[in-house]
């Protein structure tokens, strides 16, 4: 899944220095985790299925709450609005059915 991070209009007076990202496991009220991978400058971020962040592990069919905050010299930004997401996995395509050589049934 890949985040973009949006870029703060008002840096109260002192360059933006950088950016972070939190996740939490959106459902069960855990603590956010500073996603410590992520290099504080680039526009976005890519989120895998296995990835670690805190004590907790970004997996398929699990909701998570993300957010983001700027910081500079001064101090940091407030938090962004968050985002609610769950992450799933595209189906399989499923097998073309066939008939019966003999027949008149379905196969499968």
């Amino acid at each position: 899944m890949s985040i973009e991070i949006r870029q703060s209009p008002n840096n109260f007076g002192a360059v933006i220095e950088g950016y972070e990202i939190y996740v939490n496991q959106g459902v069960d009220g855990s603590l956010f985790s500073k996603v410590d991978d992520y290099d504080g400058n680039s526009a976005d971020y890519t989120l895998a299925a296995n990835d670690v962040f805190g004590q907790n592990t970004f997996s398929v069919g699990g909701f998570y709450r993300i957010k983001t905050r700027a910081f500079n010299s001064i101090d940091f930004s407030l938090f962004s609005e968050e985002l609610i997401v769950a992450l799933a996995r595209r189906p399989s395509t499923p097998s073309q059915p066939s008939f019966g050589q003999n027949s008149n049934r379905f196969e499968h």
